[in-house]
């Protein structure tokens, strides 16, 4: 979308134009190649203008910074950009307004070195800026000095700075301060003569003034001269609700020694006690805030801990502490397990069990979910950088919660996420030895392993598998002997992880082979296409390692290990599956004729492309001989099966040639179901049996037979289609033309294939399929009309909604469709 220049925002016409010149470029050496054709106009200006007013000054060097900060790092030297240095220099110097004398201030921290022999003319601008009385000048020069100084700005400033502290104009004050922070790292000494005008400036009046003192404070030795002002601190903003300054001071309080602390607090209040009112809040903001604070202060000051020091919190504010462990609120229940862990550690322990002994026996998947994540902090905060004991304790907390037997268990993907984002994020140690811990507990047959768990199994198999000491051969028959005993969404996430080690073996074991193929037996479609990935792939360890090097998390590693990369490899091993051969490409796996995983009866073929609109069928008479037709429907709609529930009529435009096109089986549903074929299925009344018309009708008969072989061309000649099939294929229409109360819906446990099978019982009703995106939908019309939409899973099971004006129909496809 462009912009025109009047909102755009542009200097002027010049920088307009350079500004859509490099936005337009197609290229990035495109776009450097303008803007350095820009820097050397300007600089040819330069030279052939030496008298240029300030304003002229300002938009050229406006210009300049925009090519500065947008050119490409390398593209020209640093220095191309010095020619301008002397007027900006000039500007910061004599620029006749603010705006000026910024942009000239902004082009020399931007542009110039630290050692270009200008900067002690630049040294020379900001005194003479700091010591006027206009306080935006004086802010000007501050600003200047906070984000670029050097040691010669030392002895030139030194005596201004300090006057500066205590100017009247609180922005002074702030910037004076923040001054003398980035001074101090040329010359530390310089914080310790303003030690005094610090603590004064932590009573300031001005908010923005204390956090600044805080700032410089905390870069200042702690001692007992300072330690008073921050008490003050503490207790005046309590009072007046500035938490920011509460916190700063509190964060600098965390720097006193404890026992420096207790010797200055035994004739006066604790900090703690200026804070107890935040207990009394409603305002989870204010618990945080208190935790904060009480997390800045060692427990021997306020915990009672020691019998020398009394606690500072009575009974019920304890109690009150306890309380936040069952927040709705993340942090505060992790700052409170933090706190409650440096007082004592049994009292986590405690708590953790007490919890563990108490949970419900009844509860819901999202019950589990909050109650493994609430207990998975206390398991984080107790097991620290330790990570055998994190896995150990995670286990038996995942123990705790899957009660029920394995195979009806939900996976807690909330708890799975947790675990594994925690993993990721500590060191490589602690990722290390929680790994190790757990696939050694998977490689052990007597252990025990929940279905939650095992899907935490997988993906650290998937990523760290190379990093363990345990032996890939080892993994891969821990995993596999317990494929059977896992649901299917928990196998699909094996089988992956068992691919992605199998990379890591010089030849897997035939008895993992084995395993994994009498798994094809026993489980429906989708994992057994995963199961003939594995058995492929095992054979083909060159392929897979490409597919591992493709993935995302592969192609970004530098020197941070990225974990848990199971979705990225599963992501390649799609694209993988979905890409065409070609000679870049890698070879398809193809299933060895050794190993026939699939029942004999299957019919099996390649993956047809996205099929074009609904095809129209040739009108054509019907004969005698073409009966056989009619009646080999059925058969078609059963050798079809799942593989129609997957086709989508209506993805990809038609051929530019109907008659060069390969059937698809969308085609075939269409086709078998259409008007065309249940005429070839009716006898007629009064048949022609002349040889001549036998000859003509066998022969049009073989003419025809294509129509229901899979590798056939599709000959229907869309020019002479019928037009009412299209008003036919209207299920929208034809779905919401019943009555919405004439509606009933359930649950079949088996697969499309035998939802059609059933249906063909009603044979004295004619059925007719269409086939959309994910849906198989019979459509029965006739004297009686019904419309019935299917949802295939992947375990061979569907949905079924139905629509149905007859009583007697509805009753009798509700009872073909039972709810096994």
């Amino acid at each position: 979308m462009e912009v025109p220049f009047i909102s755009s925002g542009a200097l002027n016409r010049t920088h307009y134009a350079l500004v859509r010149k490099v936005e337009a470029s197609n290229s990035i050496q495109a776009a450097d190649q303008a803007l350095s054709v820009e820097t050397e106009s300007i600089r040819q200006h330069f030279q052939s203008h030496l008298a240029m007013s300030t304003a002229q000054s300002r938009e050229h060097l406006i210009i300049l910074l925009y090519c500065f900060m947008a050119m490409s790092p390398g593209f020209v030297p640093r220095d191309v950009f010095n020619f301008a240095l002397p007027h900006a220099v000039s500007l910061a110097e004599a620029g006749r307004s603010i705006e000026e004398k910024r942009i000239g201030y902004l082009f020399c921290v931007e542009v110039m070195p630290s050692t270009h022999e200008l900067q002690l003319m630049l040294v020379n601008t900001i005194r003479k800026d700091l010591e006027c009385d206009i306080i935006p000048r004086i802010c000007l020069a501050l600003d200047n000095i906070v984000v670029s100084s050097n040691e010669d700005l030392i002895p030139a400033i030194r005596t201004r700075l300090h006057d500066l502290v205590s100017h009247t104009s609180p922005h002074v004050r702030r910037r004076a301060l923040l001054a003398f922070r980035t001074l101090s790292r040329h010359y530390p000494e310089f914080l310790v003569e303003i030690g005094r005008r610090v603590v004064k400036r932590l009573d300031d009046s001005n908010s923005s003034v204390v956090a600044a003192a805080l700032a410089v404070a905390s870069q200042i030795f702690v001692s007992k001269q300072i330690l008073p002002q921050l008490l003050d601190l503490i207790r005046l903003s309590t009072r007046s609700g500035d938490h920011s300054a509460l916190r700063g001071a509190f964060l600098l309080l965390s720097k006193v020694p404890p026992q420096t602390l207790l010797l200055l607090t035994r004739n006066q209040k604790s900090p703690i006690h200026y804070i107890r009112s935040l207990l009394l809040s409603r305002d989870t903001n204010e618990h945080f805030l208190f935790l904060s604070c009480l997390e800045c202060v060692d427990p021997i000051v306020w915990a009672g801990v020691s019998p020398d020091v009394p606690a500072v919190l009575e009974g019920w504010e304890v109690e009150r502490v306890m309380q936040f462990l069952d927040s709705s609120d993340g942090l505060i229940r992790h700052k409170t397990l933090l706190i409650l862990n440096r007082v004592d550690l049994n009292i986590v322990g405690s708590f953790y069990s007490q919890t563990i002994q108490s949970l419900p026996t009844e509860l819901s998947t999202k019950d589990k979910n909050e109650y493994a994540i609430r207990l998975l902090e206390v398991l984080e905060v107790q097991s620290g950088e330790d990570g055998e004991t994190y896995a150990r304790q995670a286990k038996a907390l995942l123990e705790c919660l899957e009660v029920v037997p394995p195979m009806d268990y939900p996976i807690l993907e909330v708890a799975v996420e947790r675990i594994l984002l925690y993993i990721r994020e500590a060191g490589a140690s602690f990722r290390v030895g929680c790994a190790t811990t757990l696939l050694t507990i998977t490689v052990e047959p007597e252990s025990h392993l929940g279905q939650t768990m095992m899907v935490i199994v997988s993906a650290l198999a998937c990523e760290l598998c190379s990093q363990v000491a345990i032996s890939p051969p080892s993994i891969l028959k821990g995993l596999s002997d317990r494929l059977s005993l896992l649901v299917p969404s928990v196998q699909d996430a094996c089988l992956l992880a068992m691919m992605r080690v199998s990379i890591e073996c010089n030849e897997v074991p035939v008895e993992i082979v084995n395993t994994v193929a009498n798994l094809v037996e026993t489980s429906g479609r989708h994992i057994r296409q995963r199961c003939e990935q594995f058995i492929n792939f095992t054979s083909q360890r060159v392929v897979l390692s490409g597919i591992v090097r493709k993935a995302r998390s592969s192609s970004v590693r530098t020197f941070i290990l990225l974990l848990f990369t199971l979705p990225d490899f599963l992501e390649s091993l799609h694209n993988y599956g979905i890409r065409p051969t070609t000679p870049q490409s890698l070879p398809q796996p193809v299933v060895p004729p050794s190993r026939n995983l699939t029942s004999p009866n299957k019919l099996r073929y390649k993956a047809y492309e996205a099929p074009p609109p609904p095809p129209r069928l040739r009108p054509r008479r019907a004969s005698s001989s073409q009966r056989s037709i009619g009646s080999s429907r059925s058969d078609a709609l059963s050798d079809s099966g799942r593989s129609l529930s997957r086709v989508s009529s209506r993805q990809s435009a038609p051929s530019s040639d109907p008659l060069s096109r390969t059937l698809t089986p969308g085609d075939l549903a269409l086709a078998a179901g259409s008007r065309e074929l249940e005429l070839l299925a009716r006898v007629p009344s009064k048949i022609d049996t002349s040889p001549s018309f036998e000859k003509s009708a066998v022969e049009e008969l073989s003419s025809r037979m294509d129509l229901i072989a899979f590798d056939s061309p599709f000959v229907s000649d869309p020019s002479e289609a019928r037009t009412d099939i299209d008003e036919e294929l209207d299920f929208e229409h034809i779905w919401n033309s019943f009555d919405e109360t004439n509606s009933s819906r359930g649950w079949y446990k088996a697969s499309i294939d035998s939802v059609v099978r059933s249906l063909q019982r009603l044979a004295a009703r004619r059925l007719q399929i269409i086939v959309l995106p994910e849906i198989s939908v019979p459509d029965f019309k006739g004297p009686e009309r019904a419309a019935l939409m299917l949802r295939e899973s992947e375990e061979e099971s569907c949905l079924w909604r139905l629509r149905c004006d007859d009583p007697q129909l509805r009753s009798d496809i509700k009872r073909l469709l039972p709810d096994e």
